[in-house]
C-alpha cells in the first residue's frame, strides 16, 4: 500500500519506518524545499531499545505527494495543518494533531468521509538531529468525527498499518478518547511551559498540582455540558498518574517555548475555552493559561 506522511517529526519519522518496514511504499513530505532534498540524502535513525534503523525514505514537498496515496497521514503540529494541506491532493486523510480545531481546515479541504481522526499515545522523540527515539508503542484510536463509518478502503489501509507495527483501534466515537487527550495535555503542557519544568517536577509542588486540577476540572465539565463521557472518571488523579509515567518528558509545548516556536496552546486550552462558549461552564483556568502561554510565545 502507499502512505504519504506530511512531517518528518518524531511521529512521522516513527510511522515511516513502521510502514517501510511493513513493506509499504512510504513518502514523506516536508514543507521546505531545501530540507526535503537534504532530509532525502540524509535519512533519519529510528531508535528503540538497543536496536538502530537507518532509513532514507523519499522526501518531497506537498505538491508532488503522492495523490494516489491509500492514507495521507498529517503528522504536522495542530499550528501547521492549514498550511500544509494548502497544496496536497490526497484522498482519506489522517489526521493525529493535538488539541481541537485543526481537524476543521481538513474537512472543508477534503470532506467530512475522507478526514480520519487519530489520537496517538505512542511516545517518541528527536533524541538529536536525524535521530528518533521510541519509546513505547501503543494502538492509534481512529475513527470519524461525524460518527459514520469507516470506509472499507479505509478499515484495509488501517489494518495494514497495525500488521506493520503502528497498531490501530477503530471506534465508533472518537470524541471521547480526543477529549481524554485533550484534557491531559490541558492540565500538564501549559503548566510545564510556564514554570519551565519537567512533567514530573510538577506534582512536586502543590500549587502547580491545584492548578493542573483546576484546568482538569474545567475541561472535563465543558466535556460533559457537550455530553461527551470521558475514558475515566478521576481526571485529577489520571494527571498526576501521567505526570509520573512521563516524569522526565519535556513536554512539546514546553520544547516549543524553549525552541522559540509557536505553540499548540490556541488549540488546547484556547479550544477548551473556545468549546465552553455555548455553555454556562465557566473556564478562568483554561482561559489565565492559554494568555501566558501565548504571552511567552511573543517574548522576544
Amino acid at each position: 500500500m502507499r502512505f504519504v506522511i506530511v512531517g518528518p517529526g518524531s511521529l512521522g519519522c516513527w510511522l515511516a519506518a513502521a510502514l517501510s518496514g511493513g513493506g509499504h511504499d512510504v513518502q514523506l513530505v516536508h514543507r521546505n524545499r531545501a530540507r526535503a532534498e537534504a532530509l532525502a540524502e540524509s535519512g533519519f535513525q529510528l531508535r528503540s531499545g538497543e536496536r538502530t534503523t537507518q532509513l532514507n525514505p523519499p522526501v518531497v514537498t506537498a505538491e508532488a505527494a503522492w495523490a494516489d496515496a491509500d492514507v495521507t497521514i498529517i503528522a504536522t503540529k495542530a499550528c501547521d495543518v492549514a498550511e500544509a494541506a494548502r497544496d496536497l491532493n490526497a484522498t482519506t486523510v489522517l489526521a493525529i494533531q493535538n488539541g481541537l480545531g485543526s481537524e476543521e481546515t481538513l474537512r472543508e479541504r477534503f470532506g467530512d468521509e475522507n478526514v480520519l481522526i487519530g489520537i496517538v499515545q505512542t511516545a517518541a522523540f528527536r533524541e538529536g538531529a536525524g535521530v528518533v527515539r521510541l519509546v513505547a508503542t501503543y494502538p492509534t484510536t481512529v475513527g470519524r468525527l461525524d460518527g459514520q463509518n469507516l470506509s472499507n478502503p479505509q478499515r484495509t489501509a488501517l489494518e495494514a498499518m497495525t500488521a506493520a507495527g503502528a497498531p490501530v483501534e477503530i471506534v465508533a466515537d472518537i470524541r471521547p478518547t480526543q477529549w481524554g487527550k485533550l484534557l491531559l495535555n490541558a492540565a500538564i503542557n501549559p503548566v510545564a511551559a510556564i514554570l519551565d519544568l519537567p512533567n514530573g517536577k510538577l506534582i512536586e509542588l502543590p500549587a502547580a498540582v491545584e492548578l493542573m486540577n483546576s484546568l482538569a476540572g474545567e475541561t472535563a465539565a465543558v466535556a460533559a455540558a457537550l455530553g461527551i463521557v470521558l475514558p475515566f472518571s478521576d481526571p485529577p488523579a489520571v494527571v498526576r498518574e501521567i505526570c509520573r509515567k512521563t516524569a522526565g518528558n519535556i513536554n512539546s509545548m514546553l520544547a516549543d517555548i524553549r525552541g522559540g516556536r509557536r505553540t499548540e496552546i490556541d488549540f488546547i486550552n484556547g479550544a477548551v475555552c473556545r468549546a465552553a462558549e455555548p455553555t454556562a461552564v465557566p473556564t478562568p483556568a483554561n482561559r489565565d493559561v492559554w494568555q501566558q502561554v501565548k504571552a511567552r510565545e511573543a517574548r522576544p
